[in-house]
């Protein structure tokens, strides 16, 4: 069993796996959202109020509709992040080498306990930088 992670490591990893679930959540909203948008413009802007009601209803519901269908493509397609994935993504936004934080997680096999503990040592050093950085949802 792997000794508990230090709170600066579990910090960053928990908002490692935020940052990727931001990321990969946001195409899942952003077409309805934006099909939305788009509707409250027009309405703001006066430009649905010419159109007879038949025509209205129906670029009310064809915007629905294509909402619906892009969200609903992007869902089949969301995957959570894992802790792993996690893991991985603070130690590269931290720029770190040589994995620590996966050897934090790890546990020996066999061998000298005082080696092992030195490597946790050096691992738990290396980690304590690990600061991810901001998502990037890709929505521009």
């Amino acid at each position: 069993m792997p000794p508990a992670l230090p709170p600066a490591v579990r910090r960053a990893r928990l908002s490692a796996w935020t940052a990727l679930l931001w990321e990969r959540a946001a195409p899942v909203w952003a077409p309805a959202a934006l099909a939305a948008l788009g509707v409250l413009a027009a309405a703001a802007a006066g430009a649905l109020q010419p159109l007879p009601v038949p025509v209205h209803a129906a670029l009310l519901l064809a915007l629905l509709g294509g909402a619906l269908w892009l969200t609903w493509r992007a869902v089949r397609r969301f995957r959570p992040p894992t802790l792993d994935e996690a893991r991985r993504r603070a130690e590269a936004d931290a720029g770190l080498r040589h994995a620590p934080l996966a050897s934090l997680d790890d546990a020996p096999a066999s061998g000298d306990d005082a080696l092992w503990a030195l490597h946790q040592a050096r691992a738990a050093e290396a980690a304590a930088v690990a600061r991810p950085r901001r998502p990037k949802a890709g929505l521009a």
